[in-house]
């Protein structure tokens, strides 16, 4: 049974969840030409995003792919630890809250760590600061240790079974395997005792062995093996522009975000808006992108029917 502070909690969420760019708003920017950045303000009209975009860029001069979602990121993070602060909800909630912000220090370090060619990918420039700083694994532990934020236990854990090793003896792909298979059990456990919670977390951690198994050079027929018919049958016969790995990817927030919307106020209430504010981030960091770069119109239309045509694919 939720704690009075709970239900205050989560019922806030529950309006926040309503101000989110799901994947089924996407429909609505269509009517927009979005080349220039008042454009897409106006499309968002209604989006806690929006405020977030309107307070830290201007106009004329958006920053790099990085920079962008680190901000559009940090702007709900500290929304939610501010309200975790003032209504204290129980050890539930907010352990979910951790163990979920922990995926952006696991991506942040498997970038980071890739020495000689830094992408540019959103990731946390205090984690790739703290990778900069460090010639070995006990450097990064240390460094991790002095940052603002709590990073789990479970992280640290993985990195001191390395901690022998110096950074460039570290094989960043099997370190980041480790630290998935981690992040996913620990996500479990949270929130196992919701079944549609649990549920949504099992896809999520298949989609994700999915995703790796596709950057490993196996088909989308391969990988679609795990997944229950319908979505197989979705996925492979999409015929879009968007790539196997946006589909596959694509598919977990929406088949989550369909079962999770039928839950009352609970635990899975914070777990769907997680996950909606993760895509919602990306997706918008995406498009100030291709708005900084010059893509036209066109383009970024595509991309938006694309995403459209799939949603309504798998919801219909």
């Amino acid at each position: 049974m939720p704690s009075i502070n709970d239900i205050k909690f989560l019922s806030r969420v529950k309006l926040l969840v309503d101000r989110t760019l799901a994947p089924s708003r996407i429909e609505g920017l269509r009517s927009y030409s979005l080349t220039k950045l008042p454009e897409l303000v106006a499309a968002l009209a209604g989006t806690d995003v929006l405020n977030c975009i309107q307070t830290h860029f201007k106009l004329d001069e958006l920053p790099n792919l990085s920079d962008i979602y680190e901000k559009l990121l940090s702007c709900w993070l500290t929304e939610i630890e501010e309200n975790i602060k003032l209504i204290q909800p129980s050890k539930e909630v907010v352990d979910l809250f951790d163990v979920f912000k922990s995926r952006y220090v696991i991506n942040s370090l498997f970038y980071a760590l890739q020495l000689d060619n830094l992408p540019e990918y959103p990731l946390l420039s205090d984690v790739a600061e703290a990778v900069q700083k460090s010639s070995s694994m006990k450097d990064l532990i240390r460094n991790l240790q002095k940052l603002e934020f709590r990073v789990p236990e479970f992280i640290y854990e993985v990195l001191r079974s390395h901690s022998s090793k110096s950074l460039r003896e570290v094989d960043e792909f099997s370190l980041y395997e480790e630290l998935t298979k981690r992040y996913w059990d620990a996500l479990l456990d949270v929130v196992k005792h919701n079944r549609r919670s649990a549920s949504c977390v099992k896809h999520l951690a298949a989609v994700d062995s999915a995703l790796k198994a596709l950057r490993a050079g196996s088909s989308i027929k391969d990988i679609t093996s795990r997944f229950p018919p319908r979505l197989q049958a979705v996925i492979t016969s999409a015929g879009n522009s968007l790539t196997a790995e946006e589909l596959v990817d694509l598919s977990g927030i929406i088949v989550c975000d369909e079962a999770l919307s039928l839950e009352s106020v609970s635990i899975s209430t914070f777990l769907r808006y997680l996950l909606l504010k993760d895509w919602e981030t990306l997706f918008v960091s995406y498009l100030l992108n291709m708005i900084r770069m010059g893509f036209p119109d066109s383009h970024i239309q595509e991309r938006l029917g694309e995403v459209v045509k799939y949603y309504e694919s798998l919801t219909r």
